[in-house]
């Protein structure tokens, strides 16, 4: 199993909050989530990518009822892009929790490579449904996400385009330039 050094964490400012928040969250949804937005990047790709404030999960519907007794503070519902979203906080750290509704959400979870953080474990999805997910958004951040991913993630460029295939075929033509941006783009810090 590959770990997730501390300095990951860094830019959050107190890393002993986001871990001991990273371990209920490991705890209480018992495998039934996965790390996503930058700090899933962040683990891929390294302190390259500067983290946002914020913790992001995606989280399957039957634990989504733990979210108001382990992280009230703040809590809110959002929607976003057609997907259902519950933000709030702990300990000063925000949190957002994107449920799990489609298809290719679940798989997201079911498929997310398992990283220990000292004496336990947390599931980050997988670099190729990072970019999936980003594609769908498609905001200035999530392009240079993506070719940040695309260049360090280590990821799966044939199983990235059938994913992108089966779930965002409208999205192909955007992956394939992002491809050659991210050929193009090196050495450089975004």
């Amino acid at each position: 199993m590959k770990s997730i050094p501390k300095s990951a964490f860094e830019d959050f400012g107190n890393v002993e909050k986001v871990i001991k928040i990273l371990r209920l969250v490991s705890e209480e949804f018992s495998g039934n989530y996965a790390v996503i937005g930058g700090l899933a990047v962040r683990i891929y790709v390294g302190e390259i990518r500067k983290l946002t404030p914020d913790i992001d999960l995606l989280i399957k519907p039957e634990v989504e009822k733990k979210i108001p007794f382990l992280f009230s503070e703040n809590l809110r519902k959002n929607v976003f892009c057609d997907s259902v979203w519950f933000v709030g906080s702990a300990e000063g750290v925000q949190i957002d929790f994107q449920i799990a509704i489609k298809d290719y959400e679940k798989e997201i979870i079911e498929s997310a490579e398992a990283f220990s953080i000292g004496d336990f474990s947390v599931k980050v999805a997988k670099p190729e449904y990072l970019v999936l997910m980003k594609l769908g958004v498609l905001r200035e951040k999530d392009e240079r996400d993506i070719v940040l991913l695309l260049k360090h993630g280590n990821l799966n460029l044939k199983k990235l385009f059938q994913v992108v295939k089966s779930y965002l075929p409208s999205e192909i033509d955007t992956l394939e330039q992002l491809v050659l941006i991210s050929k193009l783009k090196f050495n450089q810090e975004f």
